[in-house]
């Protein structure tokens, strides 16, 4: 899980199976730590579509819900 430095509501999760894409290596993402039982789990993850984005990009941008101001 990486959460971007340029937005703090962006996270981006790749599966450990795959590469990290280039665009996460950079200054501009963080690695926030892995997702499971005991790891980071921001809100607005969800798995349905995590598991859809990753087949077909090998990773899955999100952001928490937005709350009423």
């Amino acid at each position: 899980m990486f959460q971007a430095r340029f937005a703090r509501d962006l996270f981006c999760a790749v599966p450990t199976s795959l590469p990290i894409p280039d665009f996460l290596t950079g200054a501009a993402w963080q690695f926030r730590g892995t997702l499971g039982k005991r790891g980071f789990m921001p809100p607005g993850f969800k798995a349905a579509s995590a598991r859809k984005a990753t087949s077909r990009d090998g990773f899955y941008l999100f952001s928490p819900p937005r709350t009423g101001d």
